[in-house]
């Protein structure tokens, strides 16, 4: 078996590196930026975990663990809840592992490369890989098949935005796959680690009924296997023997006989099942109140790494009142964003500058704040004033929040609510429940508080929600935003696209309709767990290595 831990391609070895190292520039050099936050452990990990690092990994044991919304359902290439990407990431394998430090390492690809302008990038799979339902091995006619059902409109993924300039997929042998791309993408092997681009056999993909069957069955072929599935309460995996990876040391994976995850969308039963012991992780979103209350607990571990997790207010700037950008940059200098990241964040993050890009990712341009940090009443005056609102405005539609995200949304809501009322911008809060709003109101609404996970790969985020043909998009559209991350993407050269990044991220703040008060850091709590690393992104979780203690 190939060990994992090898770094697999010189050119995304340079590329991951650069992205592990600036994160790390973060923890370390600009921890000061969440200050009081961190534990005391290097890496903002809890002195109690350090101690026990040594111990020798060991085989069996039931990690159980718990989530705050529900899986929608098991079909990776059409699941949108975060929980659903949790479980999905045991039960299927992509081609490419991005760790907890954005390094990239080989899943299912063993090896790969590209040209010289990035238009055609060739992967080399593991011969190694099965599947659960048939122990066939995964070959590259897997991979054809499922990168091609992504990117057919008719199938309704949200990866056709990830990967929208591949055209098409050539099968060079059972385990040699190339993709054809309209145009040069650099992140093409990060992007392979997308949530949507988990491979699915080509049996599976090209037949109707099996697809459908998906969502309830398990066709995968990661480290665990599906036992069972209640929809709202929990899944039950259990090891599969014949996983394809290993550890650093030559072990076979996964360490765990069983893996359990619950559904507890009820605040005081999640905080009381990790506290007394009946959950032995807490890893993904969940209400950081939790984790405020539980880090110092002498049994329990904690951690916590910079992240881009975000909830920003969202205004339509095609429709009134938001068609005039006075009043927009009226209500972001009207938010105090120093107010939102202590109460509703409870200081576990760092200020927001008003686009998706944070202090985590690499191409993050710190950008200075126009509209300042705390509330700035006089400057919203005056630009409410000179549009003509000089007797205060009164928002005509509601705010709309998903009542089942709770914690940090609904406080951030409130405290806008509170803060743009200071200056005349009377705002009414209206809370939908979750399905509503993503099935109404998220990418479609004129005036809601949104919720997006960090993403690592900046083309990602930028072009899904920002892009004028973005799939999330709620109605901004600039030209000049479309072109700057449209070259990003093609570029190879570095300071070019920290360039074109850094002019996109200029866009957003000032035109796009949007307030990020701050980011949200990633936090885990866990107790008797080996090898816990706390992703920066919660899209990411892997017990593909976890042990109990």
């Amino acid at each position: 078996m190939v060990d994992k831990r090898k770094p697999i391609s010189n050119n995304s070895r340079v590329m991951n590196n650069n992205r592990r190292n600036f994160l790390a520039s973060v923890v370390g050099v600009g921890s000061i930026s969440v200050a009081g936050c961190m534990g005391s452990g290097s890496n903002g990990t809890s002195e109690a975990s350090d101690a026990s690092e040594d111990q020798e990994a060991s085989y069996g044991g039931h990690l159980e663990m718990a989530f705050e919304d529900t899986v929608q359902h098991l079909n990776p290439m059409l699941q949108a809840s975060v929980s659903g990407y949790g479980v999905l990431s045991q039960l299927y394998s992509s081609l490419v592992i991005m760790d907890s430090e954005l390094e990239l390492y080989g899943d299912l690809a063993e090896d790969w490369e590209s040209n010289d302008d990035a238009t055609e990038w060739t992967f080399y799979l593991r011969e190694n890989a099965t599947w659960h339902h048939n122990g066939e091995n995964v070959t590259a006619e897997d991979v054809s098949a499922t990168l091609e059902k992504v990117i057919d409109p008719d199938t309704g993924s949200p990866g056709q935005e990830v990967i929208s300039s591949l055209e098409e997929t050539s099968i060079n042998n059972d385990y040699e796959v190339t993709l054809f791309l309209s145009e040069g993408d650099a992140d093409v092997p990060a992007k392979m680690n997308n949530q949507w681009l988990r491979i699915m056999p080509e049996e599976v993909v090209n037949d109707n009924e099996l697809f459908e069957n998906a969502r309830s069955q398990d066709f995968g072929c990661g480290p665990f296997v599906l036992e069972d599935w209640e929809q709202g309460n929990y899944t039950e995996l259990t090891r599969f023997e014949d996983y394809h990876l290993t550890s650093e040391d030559g072990d076979e994976l996964p360490y765990l006989d069983e893996l359990t995850i619950y559904v507890y969308p009820d605040e005081s039963t999640m905080r009381s099942e990790m506290e007394n012991g009946g959950l032995d992780l807490l890893s993904h979103e969940y209400p950081n109140s939790i984790y405020e209350d539980l880090q110092g607990s002498p049994d329990i571990q904690s951690t916590e790494v910079p992240s881009g997790l975000c909830y920003p207010l969202l205004m339509n700037p095609n429709i009134e009142p938001f068609d005039d950008q006075r009043v927009r940059h009226a209500i972001k200098h009207a938010i105090d964003k120093e107010a939102v990241l202590q109460v509703a964040g409870r200081n576990l993050g760092v200020l927001g500058e008003d686009n998706f890009i944070s202090p985590a990712h690499q191409y993050y341009a710190d950008l200075d704040d126009p509209f300042g940090s705390s509330s700035q009443t006089e400057e919203a005056n005056e630009l409410l004033e000179d549009a003509g609102y000089s007797d205060g405005l009164e928002i005509p539609m509601p705010l709309k929040t998903p009542s089942d995200f709770g914690d940090p949304i609904g406080p951030t809501a409130t405290i806008i609510q509170d803060t743009c009322g200071q200056v005349g911008i009377d705002i009414e809060i209206e809370q939908v429940s979750t399905d509503y709003w993503l099935s109404n109101v998220e990418g479609t609404g004129d005036f809601y508080m949104g919720l997006y996970s960090y993403r690592p790969v900046e083309d990602e985020i930028l072009r899904q929600v920002l892009h004028s043909e973005g799939p999330w998009n709620y109605g901004f559209a600039s030209e000049e935003f479309d072109e700057a991350i449209d070259q990003a993407r093609v570029t190879t050269d570095e300071d070019e696209r920290q360039e074109l990044f850094a002019e996109a991220q200029e866009i957003a703040q000032m035109n796009a309709g949007m307030a990020v008060p701050f980011f949200s850091s990633a936090n885990g709590l866990y107790r008797g767990v080996g090898n816990y690393e706390q992703h920066p992104s919660a899209l990411k979780f892997d017990a593909h290595d976890l042990y109990i203690r």
